[in-house]
C-alpha cells in the first residue's frame, strides 16, 4: 500500500502485477469521489491497462514483465487535467507450477516408493498466495522417466493427472 498526497494506492494482495491475471487494485482519496479522476497504468509493457470495477476498485492487466521498469498507476484530476498520483509497481510472471507427488517436491526427482502410495500427479505453485488464482493446477499430460536397474531410461507420457496401467505397472 503507497500512501501519497491523502491518495492510498494499493494493489489488493501486494505491490505486485502478475501478468495474465485480473489484479485487483483499491484507490482511496481523501476528499475527491473516484467520479472526478481517471486512473491509467504506463510503463511494463504497452499492452497494460486498467479499468474501473466498481467504486474505488479496478482491474489491472499486464502483459509483460518489468525487469528495469515499473509499471505505474496514474491518477489523473478530470478537473485539473493533472496527475495528482502516480504510483510504482512490479510487474512479475506468474511462477511455474511444481508437480508434487503426496506433497513432496524437490527438483522433480521422486522415489518410486512415495509414488506408489498415490494414484496421481499433482502440481501447485508453490509459495503463491494471489487472490482469485489457486496455486494448485490442471494436469493435461506429464511424462514419467526412470531407470529399471540395469536397463537404458524409459520414458512413459500419460494424458491427465491420474496414472495409467503403464506407469503402474513401472511403479510396481
Amino acid at each position: 500500500s503507497v500512501m501519497m498526497n491523502n491518495i492510498r494506492t494499493s494493489a489488493d494482495n501486494s505491490n505486485i502485477l502478475y501478468i495474465g491475471a485480473e489484479n485487483p487494485i483499491t484507490i482511496e482519496i481523501e476528499g475527491l469521489y473516484t467520479e472526478k479522476i481517471e486512473v491509467t497504468i504506463t510503463g511494463a509493457g504497452t499492452d497494460a491497462s486498467i479499468k474501473q470495477k466498481e467504486g474505488n476498485q479496478y482491474i489491472a492487466r499486464v502483459t509483460k514483465p518489468s525487469f528495469r521498469e515499473s509499471a505505474y498507476i496514474n491518477i489523473i484530476s478530470k478537473e485539473k487535467q493533472k496527475i495528482i498520483g502516480r504510483y510504482p509497481f512490479k510487474v512479475k510472471r506468474i511462477p511455474d507450477p511444481i508437480p508434487e507427488v503426496i506433497f513432496y517436491a524437490e527438483k522433480h526427482v521422486v522415489k518410486a516408493e512415495l509414488m506408489r502410495q498415490q494414484d496421481e500427479l499433482k502440481a501447485r505453485i508453490k509459495d503463491f498466495n494471489f487472490y482469485g488464482i489457486s496455486p494448485y493446477c490442471d494436469i493435461k499430460s506429464f511424462t514419467l522417466f526412470y531407470i529399471p536397474k540395469g536397463k537404458p531410461l524409459v520414458e512413459i507420457t500419460c494424458i491427465g493427472s491420474d496414472f495409467n496401467t503403464e506407469i503402474k505397472q513401472a511403479l510396481k
